[in-house]
């Protein structure tokens, strides 16, 4: 039985440029790929198909349950991210890349230092009397 369990995550910096975004892309278009051909699994026309009806009349009922996790408490901390990325606005869709192309005056969009931040909260916290 697992009584508490906490992960403490320090800071990160990553830095990710067109050529990642390239990679990503084509890694993408690879799984698409494979998920449209039939050499392992369902074939997609098969799976979507299935997706319309509820899952014990497709496969004969759910497999039995694994493990079970019971999580009394849940607190996710600050989380801050700084955003700094040079982007192309070819890699934007022709309408949205038109739109930041008029807008910066340029065929790049820079970001400098904007920041994300959200708020820490607190998940399945029992009330102080409960058991």
């Amino acid at each position: 039985v697992l009584r508490r369990l906490v992960a403490r995550l320090g800071q990160l910096e990553a830095t990710v440029d067109d050529g990642v975004l390239h990679e990503a892309t084509a890694l993408a278009a690879l799984m698409r790929n494979a998920l449209s051909s039939s050499s392992s699994g369902l074939p997609m026309q098969a799976a979507i198909s299935r997706a319309s009806q509820p899952y014990n009349f497709t496969c004969g009922g759910p497999p039995p349950p694994a493990i079970k996790y019971i999580l009394y408490d849940l607190g996710v901390s600050l989380v801050r991210i700084d955003i700094f990325c040079r982007l192309s606005v070819r890699m934007f869709p022709e309408w949205l890349g038109a739109l930041a192309a008029i807008m910066s005056f340029s065929s790049v969009m820079e970001v400098d230092g904007a920041r994300l931040e959200l708020a820490q909260q607190r998940f399945f916290q029992r009330a102080s009397g409960e058991a």
